[in-house]
């Protein structure tokens, strides 16, 4: 409790996997581990049972790329699956600001990062999807 106001005082203790293990009768084990960059969630490594790894990156998807780590305006930004130092499959995601707002209202009250494009690319070949939204009358 905070002395001054009298008000409860939250703090916010993050939880992460760190391993994740799967056996069981006639299952040999399989193990999954889950590394992550320091001192936020800029990158989340995860190493597979057969020893591939994902990666994972996240950044600001709204406004500027500085937003703070764990807020609503950071998103996945790449990943990258590797055997390896092979690059298996690689995705980028690039999202595009939109406002948001209260149906009543005329301005918008804040914005959300929506999917611009989705690049894929997977044995040589790239494929890309990209988005596209109305100015208005969202």
């Amino acid at each position: 409790m905070d002395l001054e106001s009298g008000l409860p005082v939250h703090t916010w203790t993050p939880v992460v996997t760190r391993r994740r293990v799967l056996a069981g009768r006639d299952l040999d084990q399989a193990d999954w581990t889950y590394a992550y960059d320091s001192p936020g969630p800029q990158e989340t490594t995860v190493t597979y049972p057969d020893g591939r790894t994902s990666t994972y990156r996240y950044g600001g998807i709204v406004g500027q790329a500085d937003r703070p780590a764990l807020s609503p305006e950071w998103g996945l930004v790449e990943r990258t699956l590797r055997a390896g130092s092979s690059v298996l499959e690689r995705e980028e995601l690039e999202y595009q600001e939109l406002p948001v707002g209260d149906p009543g209202e005329v301005t918008a009250i804040g914005h959300a990062g929506v999917l611009k494009k989705r690049t894929l690319e997977r044995g040589g070949i790239t494929f890309t999807t990209e988005h596209s939204y109305a100015s208005s009358d969202y």
